[in-house]
């Protein structure tokens, strides 16, 4: 065990001291969350929907029916009807949520070595130290052990994608298998894990990658009969059909982890890291997909709390929120501390209906460096300055280098760049992001021990990622 984790068990164990006396004192009752008493506490689950951006959902105003059972557990729980990520690729994004810290306070930037430092607690880390037992499982490679985001996992199952060409080599599947795992296969993974008798509350974390690999051909598909035949003649159907059949595979594994003994009482958080570009940027250079830009498409995505049998109020929550407070939130709603340092603030006076509005950053600030990409971005409620800090042959067709977009319109690159006529509001947003980058310094990225293999550097070739 770590000397941080070491650290961290004796702490929280003081931490959770203190709250229980507390609890004693006030006859049975904490202060911090929902849970109560720690023997009382929810097992969590946390599902990322990989690319999955919030419009695409019934709950969130989209059309044809996409996601009927997300839209029905939406209607039990708390949706937040504007949540924004911090980078709009996976391994930042998600190190965020994780954490509560900024992709750039942890170092994490490019795609072939950074990883996410030791020194740095994570979600699971926290709940563990709390008597958790944690489960981790991903189909994004982005999220391997070998980028050190098993930290606080009991068990961790990381992505297993072997492409046909590949030599076998120890350890690897055979190489037919070459799709990436399923989120079937990796919810029946993790009733498996939970299916063992164990008597403590879980923290389930699952990256599932339906929607991610909306395009891709038939022998690497993850779409099944008869959700790959959906939606017929409209536009981007594979990512709608994508969703389609997540929508019921995710309902299908809450309906079996909590008729399982003990997970009747269990917290479900959905939520995705980024979303993706599909049609809406027409005339702007490879925006069809995700990483690249800080538009709307990329970096707005769906937020669900559900707790069945719970004390978890139902509604709609409008003011916007980051994940980068997700962390803090879960850890509040179970009554556990938050450590230090986090960046992001619970959300729970918004769930709990004490306020329509707590105290968040005036702007969000969202940050890309993926591949040739180099955008930071402040977001208002009515406007997105975007500073696109590419240099020399980065600079895509059709770069510009300062872009002020609508909120809630299609941006479409420099035809719907309004910055020339609201230059008052630019300089303002500009002036916000030279404030919150002193306040918030990069530090020196994390590069993981041991170069990247040539299998990850392939399997993040054919997730798009590397070229």
């Amino acid at each position: 065990m770590s000397n941080k984790r070491v650290i961290l068990f004796v702490l929280c164990g003081l931490l959770g001291l203190g709250i229980l006396l507390t609890s004693w004192h006030l006859g049975g009752r904490t202060t911090g969350g929902f849970a109560g008493l720690f023997g009382s506490r929810p097992s969590i689950v946390l599902i990322i929907m990989d690319t999955l951006r919030a419009d695409k959902m019934g709950c969130y105003g989209f059309g044809a029916n996409t996601s009927p059972e997300l839209d029905a557990i939406a209607k039990q729980g708390v949706r937040f009807s504007r949540a924004v990520v911090q980078c709009s690729w996976t391994r930042p994004s998600i190190g965020s949520m994780l954490t509560g810290l900024y992709p750039r306070t942890l170092g994490i930037y490019k795609e072939e070595n950074d990883s996410l430092n030791d020194r740095f607690t994570t979600l699971a880390e926290a709940l563990q130290a709390q008597g958790y037992r944690t489960i981790g499982l991903t189909a994004n490679p982005n999220l391997n052990k070998g980028y050190n985001f098993h930290q606080g996992f009991d068990h961790y199952v990381d992505s297993t994608v072997v492409f046909p060409w590949m030599k076998p080599e120890a350890g690897q599947l055979p190489l037919k298998e070459h799709k990436l795992l399923s989120a079937k296969d990796l919810f029946s993974k993790a009733l498996e894990f939970v299916g063992s008798g164990e008597e403590t509350p879980y923290y389930i974390q699952i990256n599932v990658m339906e929607v991610h690999e909306w395009y891709q051909k038939p022998d690497r598909s993850l779409l099944r009969p008869p959700f790959s035949l959906m939606f017929p003649g409209t536009p981007n159907s594979k990512y709608l059909q994508s969703l389609r059949q997540l929508s019921k595979d995710i309902d299908d594994f809450i309906k079996a982890l909590r008729a399982l003994p003990g997970l009747d009482n269990t917290l479900f958080v959905l939520t995705s890291d980024h979303g993706e570009g599909l049609d809406d940027h027409p005339d702007v250079w490879y925006s069809v997909g995700h990483g690249r830009y800080l538009y709307e498409s990329q970096v707005m995505v769906p937020l669900i709390l559900y707790h069945p049998g719970g004390r978890l109020p139902v509604g709609t929550i409008e003011q916007r929120v980051r994940l980068l407070d997700l962390m803090p939130t879960v850890l509040d709603y179970v009554g556990i501390p938050i450590p230090e340092p986090v960046q992001g603030i619970s959300l729970l006076p918004l769930i709990r209906g004490e306020t329509d509005r707590i105290d968040l950053p005036q702007h969000f600030v969202t940050e890309t460096e993926l591949r040739s990409s180099h955008k930071i971005a402040a977001h208002s409620p009515s406007w997105k300055y975007i500073e696109n800090l590419e240099t020399g042959k980065n600079r895509y067709e059709g770069y510009i280098p300062l872009e002020l977009q609508p909120i809630g319109v299609k941006e479409n690159g420099a035809k719907t760049n309004r910055i020339a006529s609201q230059q008052a509001v630019a300089d303002a947003l500009r002036s916000y992001l030279r404030e919150w980058e002193a306040r918030y310094p990069k530090v020196q990225t994390t590069r993981r021990e041991g170069a990247i293999s040539q299998k990850e550097i392939e399997q993040l070739k054919s997730l798009g990622y590397l070229q």
